[in-house]
């Protein structure tokens, strides 16, 4: 944008060509050049530039052009075309091989580029470069074509200036004629004149703008501002440049340059002041899309903690970005960038290695070059930046700069440092969880931790993925194992299944396999993971708790037998004198005086069934009172009521109780073992005949009933009608009693008892005194693990 303002602020003919050239050979890499003006068919070199011992020289010339001065044919291939031309490389075969200028001169690059006036070539713009071939790139191409285009309206602008001016006519005629707004003031800054181009943009008359007029078409905002340097202009009578909005006819405002400069008579005064303004604002736009364009880009390395760099090779010296100040902790307004003071923050054990990449960096490497290392602050704190570099190189190849940009990644260090911890702190976990385990959606074993290989020896670990798991598994568990597993699979309901598996000295411990399905947001299984349990000792604890709740519940029955050792006598002496009473009636029809053989028969029938009825008797109390494993099977628990009653029915004839039976008809049969339940009826009884010890009267009765309870359970109720319970939730701990010499371990096995036949055993409110005890057992479809 300062080429553009260079070339159309310039009016002078003279000066502008001046300028024109020392743009043109300072960015197109030329060292000679010439403008050619065309007037009719002849052309005429208007002025000249080289370089001269290093230094610039352009100077004016009016005299025609020769074959001795420029390659002929290339400039009037460019008029005829009205395009560039350029040759590349002089010393190689080209079209234009053959002109005199060519083969007589040392040049190596050539361009002609025209500029052109109402669709026609006005003048020409000729450069060469003496020494380098491919001078001018794509870039510099581009960049003379634009500048030939913004030239070719300067200089025809120019032109009309110095034609006008040579003119004996009015100067508002020709202030009229130039396409920029233009005007005139008064030595006070009183406005006089205003060209019509002014007219034309803001829709005004002439008398509309003289005076004061001229200020409604400024913008509010940019009024006071500007008053405010023209009073100061007035006041130093110096030239001066402005910049305001300005309305144009349809209400839009437009930003423009306004330039003025004094004309002062033979003593110096002022006498009149002359101005213009320039429309900038396509140059208002681009620059405020840069300034955003830097702010977003400050933003963004303010947000990535990013700095961008660049070094002059030869100076050493180089930009840093406002974030890479910040970064580095140095203060923009004091200092400037240089190598050492970038060295001077690196941490004194990354230095060394620092500066080897900036001897790297500096020789012309062409790779770009990536870098972590630290810095620290004045105030001790360490940063961790990552750089990365890359060369820029002139047209012979020469690295001249190298730009870069530096990271602030120390919080993403510090984080990684976090992961990398945290990433240890899980390996460390995973291993120490016991038997954990994953498996894809498949059901395939493909990952154990070492606790879990830990219960393997070393040579089996290795084809123990997939299912090999399974063929560690005792005989008799593995197929019901390998069922649950394949369902657990299919179904997707977690998995859960507990056997013995064999170890590495061959013997079977016990463990539980507990297995989950982690799901996607769709609900798909995408994994399973798990966990290998050593239930071992448990099994081994439970076995010895049930072999010691099992001899505790025979001592307690025995301890029974001797409550109803009396009951259980005169069960036995009733059949027992009856057999003795018919063996005398038996041989007493069998003697001679007697004989009576049907008589006999039938007694001796007699004594049979009071035999069986005695036999009967001793079976069932030593079934209740012999050791035995626990056996389940389908139980009638109306049957087995009936069947406590009876053994019981002489202790509660001398106890003076009654009972009172309220059993649903056919009810369903229970699951369990017999005589375990025989044991929890006749202990939940004999508590109850023990509590109404000392009553008299009509409440001396018990009552017994049984029903269904819900769906799946059958329910047990015991009433009595005795002294009651303070605690009901106590009455089943260990060693909990309410009699003298009661050790409280009755109801306690009644619950374990209840509590393993997977049902329930609890006290309920009663109306009016005593107690009510219930159990439920699970029905005969819910079968119970032996």
């Amino acid at each position: 944008m300062s080429i553009v303002r260079a070339i159309s602020s310039e009016f002078r003919l003279e000066k502008l060509i001046d300028t024109l050239m020392a743009i043109a050979l300072e960015h197109a890499g030329a060292d000679h050049g010439f403008l050619i003006c065309l007037q009719g068919v002849e052309l005429r070199i208007e002025a000249e530039a080289f370089f001269s011992h290093n230094n610039l020289q352009i100077r004016p010339r009016q005299d025609g052009v020769t074959a001795t001065d420029i390659p002929v044919s290339i400039l009037h291939r460019a008029i005829k075309t009205q395009q560039s031309v350029v040759v590349n490389d002089c010393a190689t075969p080209n079209p234009f091989s053959d002109d005199e200028y060519l083969y007589s001169k040392s040049v190596r690059s050539i361009i002609c580029v025209p500029l052109m006036k109402n669709a026609e070539v006005n003048r020409v713009l000729y450069l060469e470069n003496s020494t380098e071939k491919n001078a001018f790139t794509p870039t510099r191409i581009a960049l003379l074509e634009f500048l030939a285009t913004q030239a070719a309206v300067s200089l025809e602008k120019a032109d009309r200036c110095t034609k006008a001016s040579r003119s004996d006519d009015d100067p508002r005629l020709i202030l009229n004629t130039i396409p920029i707004v233009a005007f005139v003031c008064a030595a006070d800054g009183t406005l006089e004149f205003y060209n019509q181009c002014w007219l034309d943009y803001t829709g005004f008359t002439l008398e509309q703008s003289l005076g004061d007029g001229w200020m409604a078409a400024l913008h509010p905002d940019d009024l006071g501002e500007l008053l405010a340097k023209r009073r100061a202009r007035l006041a130093n009578g110096k030239a001066a440049e402005h910049e305001a909005r300005i309305r144009r006819f349809d209400g839009q405002y437009r930003w423009f340059v306004i330039r003025v400069a004094p004309l002062r008579n033979q003593s110096g005064d002022v006498e009149k002041w002359y101005g213009a303004c320039t429309d900038i604002e396509g140059q208002k736009v681009e620059e405020q899309n840069l300034k955003r364009s830097e702010r977003y880009l400050l933003e963004a390395q303010q947000l990535s903690h990013c700095g961008s760099w660049s070094w002059n090779v030869r100076t050493r010296t180089g930009f840093w970005s406002q974030e890479l100040f910040h970064i580095l902790g140095y203060d923009p307004e004091t200092i400037s960038p240089t190598l050492e003071l970038f060295l001077a923050r690196v941490h004194p054990e990354d230095r060394p290695r620092m500066e080897a990449v900036v001897k790297v960096e500096m020789s012309g490497s062409d790779a770009d070059l990536p870098s972590d290392y630290r810095i620290v602050l004045p105030d001790g704190t360490i940063k961790h930046l990552h750089a990365i570099a890359h060369p820029v190189r002139n047209d012979l190849g020469e690295v001249v700069e190298v730009v870069g940009s530096s990271m602030d990644v120390t919080e993403r260090y510090r984080n990684e440092q976090l992961v990398r911890e945290s990433e240890q702190m899980l390996r460390r976990t995973i291993a120490t969880i016991p038997g954990l385990w994953s498996a894809t959606n498949g059901g395939e074993i493909d990952f154990m931790n070492d606790r879990y290989l830990s219960y393997y020896a070393g040579d089996e670990v290795e084809g123990f993925a997939d299912q090999g798991w399974l063929s560690h598994i005792h005989p008799d568990e593995v197929g019901e194992v390998t069922r649950q597993w394949t369902e657990s699979v299919a179904t997707g309901r977690p998995f859960a299944s507990e056997f013995r598996r064999k170890q590495p000295d061959g013997s079977y411990w016990w463990f539980k396999n507990l297995g989950w399905p982690l799901r996607n947001s769709f609900g798909q299984i995408v994994r399973w993971y798990g966990l290998l349990l050593d239930t071992n000792e448990r099994r081994n604890r439970e076995q010895e708790m049930q072999r010691l709740q099992g001899s505790l519940a025979r001592a307690m029955r025995l301890a029974t037998a001797g409550e109803l050792a009396a009951s259980i006598a005169h069960e036995v002496s009733q059949p027992v004198a009856a057999v003795l009473s018919n063996a005398e009636a038996s041989m007493h029809w069998l003697s001679e005086s007697t004989l009576n053989l049907p008589n006999a028969r039938r007694d001796v029938q007699r004594i049979v069934r009071d035999a069986s009825d005695a036999a009967e008797v001793i079976s069932r109390v030593r079934e209740l009172f012999k050791r035995s494993v626990p056996k389940n099977s389908a139980l009638n628990l109306n049957e087995i009521i009936a069947e406590v009653l009876r053994l019981m029915h002489n202790e509660l004839l001398r106890r003076s109780l009654s009972v009172e039976t309220e059993l649903e008809e056919h009810l369903p049969h229970a699951w369990g073992d017999r005589v375990q339940i025989q044991q929890v009826i006749l202990n939940l009884l004999l508590n109850g005949m023990e509590a109404m010890n000392g009553l008299t009267g009509g409440l001396r009765r018990l009552v017994i009933s049984s029903k269904r309870e819900g769906a799946t359970e059958l329910l047990v109720q015991i009433r009595d009608y005795g002294v009651g319970l303070k605690d009901g939730d106590s009455v089943f701990e260990s060693f909990f009693t309410t009699k003298e010499n009661g050790i409280g371990m009755g109801l306690s096995i009644c619950r374990s008892i209840i509590h393993a036949h997977q049902g329930r055993i609890w006290t309920a409110p009663c109306e009016g005194p005593g107690a009510s005890f219930r159990f439920t057992l699970p029905m005969e479809k819910l079968e119970l693990p032996s």
